[in-house]
């Protein structure tokens, strides 16, 4: 992207049925908000607090997460709507950070 990006372990919560082809495939940013939406962006979603986390799995006791390496170089506020962040970011977020959002399969 041409500039420095830190690596950041966060946080992905999912439904258990999705970890299998997480772990073979990767995550898939096409399937963006098929469990619980995608409120600061149309990628993957990712955190640092493994709690927040847990409210993007099954709604059972049982909670599914897992631990990645995540690329975070520069960042913007994400919405709804936002299919790729703007021109210079590759990462959008929640306002307070507790939400990262990725569209590019090489950074996670």
């Amino acid at each position: 992207y041409g500039y420095a990006a830190t690596e950041g372990r966060l946080f992905h919560g999912t439904r258990k049925g999705n970890i299998d082809n997480i772990c073979k495939y990767n995550f898939d940013w096409r399937l963006k908000g098929t469990a619980r939406g995608h409120i600061f962006g149309q990628g993957v979603s990712f955190t640092p607090i493994s709690y927040y986390a847990t409210h993007y799995g099954d709604k059972t006791f049982e909670k599914v997460m897992i631990v990645a390496n995540v690329l975070i170089g520069n960042k913007c506020v994400g919405a709804k709507n936002t299919v790729i962040p703007p021109t210079g970011y590759d990462t959008t977020t929640k306002e307070n950070e507790h939400v990262y959002v990725k569209y590019d399969d090489n950074t996670f």
